[in-house]
């Protein structure tokens, strides 16, 4: 499969420019969509021809369980006139052959019908996503405690109207997928169908991009439709293991009730038995940030990576990782993009925590605050500047009687050692834009830890003026990403000098709170002094952990 992939893109230019290289992900969309349209591109490789046999052919099932379709069904079934070739006219069609397989299958089994089910519904909306996106159709679980919600999702689909919508319907796909991984985070990749009229292609999703089936017409011919019924029965009844679930790890209470808001748990199934999710912290600490570590997991003796699942349906033992090479005709013109194999790795975290934004009171935030600021410390001690200091990267968790892990940073991918000695680090102005120091954006000093102190404070602004919950409290203070950085910094100077400007619209809750309010006031005053950059970081953290201290009613902390 690897030398068939290889011959099927090795006419694919090579993009230079992607998302990756933006390190500040609050730039222009104008800047930021076409990096991310060639992300989107080169990540999925399409017209992979012998994907819907290979993925046909799935040699574990029973093959009672999979005769072929019956030849008068197929039959009656390609030549039956369509009205014509709409969303709703192909959808109605398409739940008849769901229909026939369904029926078949429970006859086979009166006792124990089959645990998935098609359902469709081009008026009804998905249920547990941030945004709208209607459910059109799907195979689901068949036994839900709530009805048409993501994580109920085991095969989407995406329809269109014909066939030169095909490209549009995939990156639909594709967008349809990113909310089943949210969530679904055992599965390792996501099997999906287009259906433009009646041109239809299989993909297969992973969290890195897509490998796609040639697009043929299920209507062109009786042996087309058959190879289409037989491949919806097949995703009917397949091993989940063969729609991306992840065999070594168990979900626990997959459907928590909405009464009761259970968490879901995750257990990992090893040759002992079963167990929760631990790791080692110490020894994660003891390597430092600049080790990487993950571990390459095997399942059913075979590596767990992207070409798996296209390659070995069968699941040939793999004592070891196979080599591939391959001989492609050259193209002088231009570099090719061959298929490049991704292997799935795992980290797991236990107790990761929500986003500090989430708090849900002034003295939460507070507390929260402060344990983050002792982590960036601890970090500068430890010799790293994080330089990347926003509301995703730091974390609360409430769940812990540990005040040491109540709250953490997280993210280092910008950390470096410090204090700076490369001189192209010393220039860098690198971090999330809404929440980078004046200086920064003005281009005035190096990057230093006061950078990322004065970072905290904007992150204590933003929290404290929206409402993750109610984004109509998104005031215009969101356009500031929309300011070149220059701009924005002289922005950000006036409202160190006009802080009022921005108390005056915190929400009710940490506009109330005096505490707060003169924990603000005075952490404004220290960012906004010039003389905060001269000082020891072992003076200036004190300094401001004293004003978080004195606003929770805490002991003072005294400098070293």
């Amino acid at each position: 499969m690897y030398e068939i992939i290889a011959e099927e893109l090795n006419d694919h230019r090579v993009r230079t420019g992607n998302t990756s290289s933006l390190t500040n992900c609050s730039s222009h969309l104008s800047h930021f969509l076409p990096a991310l349209r060639r992300d989107f591109t080169e990540s999925m490789y399409t017209n992979v021809s012998g994907l819907v046999e290979r993925y046909i052919n799935l040699h574990h099932i029973d093959p009672a369980l999979c005769p072929p379709p019956d030849k008068s069904f197929i039959h009656e079934k390609w030549n039956e006139k369509l009205d014509d070739a709409s969303e709703c006219s192909i959808l109605e069609w398409t739940n008849s052959l769901f229909e026939y397989c369904t029926t078949w299958l429970d006859k086979q089994s009166p006792n124990a019908p089959n645990s998935r089910i098609w359902r469709s519904d081009p008026k009804a909306y998905l249920k547990g996503i941030n945004w709208k996106r209607k459910l059109g159709g799907a195979i689901m679980h068949r036994h839900v405690a709530v009805k048409n919600h993501i994580r109920d999702i085991l095969v989407p689909f995406v329809l269109r109207k014909d066939k030169s919508e095909a490209r549009l319907a995939a990156f639909g796909l594709a967008k349809y997928v990113s909310e089943v991984f949210k969530a679904q985070p055992t599965r390792s990749y996501v099997v999906g169908l287009t259906l433009c009229g009646t041109w239809m292609q299989l993909w297969l999703f992973d969290r890195s991009g897509a490998v796609g089936s040639e697009l043929f017409n299920v209507k062109a011919n009786s042996e087309n439709l058959e190879k289409y019924v037989t491949l919806l029965s097949r995703l009917l009844t397949c091993d989940k293991q063969f729609l991306g679930f992840d065999p070594s790890l168990i979900d626990v209470d997959r459907q928590p009730s909405t009464q009761t808001q259970k968490q879901q748990k995750i257990q990992i199934r090893t040759k002992n038995g079963t167990q929760e999710p631990r790791i080692d912290i110490e020894f994660h600490v003891r390597r430092g940030i600049d080790s990487k570590r993950s571990e390459k997991i095997q399942i059913t003796d075979a590596p767990d990576d992207l070409e798996e699942p296209i390659n070995s349906f069968d699941a040939p033992d793999h004592p070891e990782e196979p080599k591939k090479s391959y001989d492609a005709p050259d193209h002088p013109e231009e570099p090719k993009n061959p298929f490049i194999n991704r292997i799935h790795r795992r980290l797991i975290l236990k107790d990761v925590g929500n986003s500090i934004w989430e708090v849900d009171s002034p003295v939460a935030l507070l507390e929260a605050l402060e344990g983050c600021i002792k982590g960036h410390e601890a970090l500068l001690t430890a010799g790293y500047l994080h330089r990347d200091i926003s509301i995703n990267n730091l974390m609360f968790a409430n769940e812990t009687d540990d005040p040491d892990q109540k709250s953490f940073v997280i993210d280092l991918d910008m950390a470096i050692a410090y204090p700076i000695q490369n001189h192209e680090d010393l220039k860098a102005r690198t971090g999330t834009k809404f929440f980078m120091s004046s200086n920064l954006l003005l281009k005035g000093h190096p990057h230093s830890f006061i950078d990322d102190i004065e970072s905290f404070f904007w992150v204590l602004i933003w929290i404290c003026i929206h409402d993750c919950n109610d984004k109509s409290t998104f005031i215009n203070k969101s356009d500031w990403n929309q300011q070149d950085p220059f701009t924005l910094g002289l922005v950000k100077c006036y409202y160190l000098g006009h802080l009022h400007l921005l108390t005056d619209i915190f929400r009710s809750q940490f506009k109330n709170s005096e505490p707060l309010i003169c924990c603000v006031k005075e952490f404004a005053e220290i960012v906004a002094d010039d003389r905060a950059r001269t000082k020891e970081s072992e003076t200036l953290y004190p300094q401001i952990l004293n004003i978080f201290c004195k606003a929770q009613g805490k002991p003072i902390v005294l400098a070293q």
